[in-house]
């Protein structure tokens, strides 16, 4: 089963389709609801794969955008290149910016259907 995912643990070895993974949770990983939200994006397909990743590094390890914009991966032949494209860090950013946004939205929605909810408990037991 081939699933689009994002590293959360930056510094973990390259994934390879010669190991066993196993599917968790999200919330063994991480209780960010930004997090939840940027995987929701990268599900959706509303948002590609490496700009997630520079998301997800921003969000979960406190990389700066300067930091994921510096990284470099050296290849078999010698050669080093960067791992992300000036565009994966500006989408990166973008997508930082509304899984917040989504994330700050979902809050006030929860905490307006918990307040309703009380409200209603709390007239049913008069």
């Amino acid at each position: 089963m081939k699933v689009t995912t994002v590293c959360l643990e930056h510094g973990k070895k390259e994934p390879s389709s010669n190991v066993k993974y196993k599917i968790v949770p999200l919330e063994t990983m991480t209780s960010s609801p930004e997090v939840a939200e940027l995987c929701k994006m990268l599900a959706r397909d509303e948002v590609d794969q490496t700009s997630a990743q520079v998301a997800a590094w921003h969000i979960c390890n406190g990389m700066s955008f300067e930091q994921l914009a510096a990284k470099t991966i050296r290849r078999a032949n010698g050669a080093i290149t960067s791992y992300f494209q000036g565009a994966n860090i500006q989408r990166g950013m973008q997508i930082v910016g509304v899984a917040t946004l989504r994330a700050q939205a979902a809050l006030k929605a929860n905490e307006k259907s918990d307040s309703q909810s009380s409200k209603s408990d709390s007239l049913s037991q008069k």
